[in-house]
Order: structure tokens, then C-alpha cells, then sequence
């Protein structure tokens, strides 16, 4: 028991109410040691954590639903499939999910049509943002689904994970 506690102070961790309890009962001693050694392990443990299926979720969502992405569709049935930490300490994940156009283009253009005589400008820039969904997923209708599966890869940063491709450290000169 002692050279536990000697372990703990050594490593700079010093618990003067393990010492203390030391004195009055050894089971109490234990049970204390026992909780502070778990408690250091989550401590360990969560520094080498793993973003959640949520969070991946929501930065997946802000990575592919900019701006004008939200008007046009949503995501529906996401779904983690494998993930691995990276030699470099990033993250890969393999995801599944729908994307589930809320108008038809039609609906759409007109909807631009009608926003344009009020603020011309906006509306271009609208405009420019459709049409390269357009582009990317041709004449859709509302309801239609366009099934995606791909791998992400995500960076720890001080805060949080973050996705790779939204994260960039400055450039150094």
C-alpha cells in the first residue's frame, strides 16, 4: 500500500487524504487508492478519446450544408460504419447517410425568382450556390435521396475534433 502512494507521489500526484486515511483504517486506504488510480485512468483515458457519433454528426452536417445546402436538403439515416485513429493522430471515419432534397429545382427557381426583385444581389449569390448543386446532383425533386457513403478525417485540436479539411494550422514563415 505504501509503495503505491510512494508511486503517486513520485509521479508528482500527492493526495494527502490517502495519507491521511493511511493512518485510521487500511480498507478505507484501499478503497481510496482504488478510486484515485480509476480516476487518474479515466483522467488518461479521455485524453486519447475519439470524437462521438454525434459530433461527427453535426460537423459532417456543417461541412456538407452550407449556406444554401440547408434550403435544398437534409440529412437523414447517418450512420458510422468503422473509424480508426490515425499514425498521425487524426481520426478516419467511414459514414453512411441520405441526402433528402426538401424542394424540386423548379420550386426552387421560382422561389430565386421572386427574391431577386427584392434583393438582387442576394439572389445571385443564391443563385451561384444552386446551380453548382445542379451541377453536382442534376434535376432533382423534392423527396428524391441521393444515398452518400464516405470517409472523413478529423484533427484533435485544443478544443475539439475538428474536420481535416476545415482546419488548417497557419502557415509558418
Amino acid at each position: 500500500m505504501k509503495k503505491t502512494i510512494n508511486k503517486l507521489n513520485a509521479g508528482g500526484v500527492y493526495i494527502a487524504a490517502l495519507r491521511a486515511a493511511l493512518r485510521f483504517h487500511p480498507l478505507r486506504a484501499q478503497a481510496l487508492t482504488l478510486i484515485c488510480v480509476t480516476f487518474m485512468c479515466l483522467c488518461a483515458a479521455g485524453c486519447t478519446s475519439t470524437p462521438t457519433e454525434e459530433h461527427i454528426k453535426v460537423q459532417i452536417a456543417r461541412h456538407i450544408l452550407p449556406q444554401a445546402g440547408e434550403e435544398i436538403f437534409y440529412l437523414e439515416n447517418f450512420q458510422k460504419l468503422d473509424a480508426r485513429l490515425n499514425a498521425d493522430k487524426s481520426y478516419s471515419v467511414e459514414v453512411s447517410y441520405d441526402l433528402v432534397f426538401r424542394k424540386s429545382l423548379d420550386e426552387i427557381s421560382a422561389q430565386l425568382s421572386s427574391d431577386a426583385r427584392r434583393s438582387p444581389f442576394e439572389a445571385m449569390d443564391k443563385g451561384l450556390e444552386i446551380l453548382a448543386k445542379v451541377i453536382e446532383f442534376g434535376n432533382f425533386k423534392a423527396g428524391d435521396r441521393i444515398h452518400k457513403r464516405e470517409i472523413y478525417r478529423f484533427v484533435k485540436t485544443e478544443k475539439s475534433w475538428r474536420l481535416a479539411t476545415e482546419f488548417s494550422p497557419e502557415p509558418q514563415q
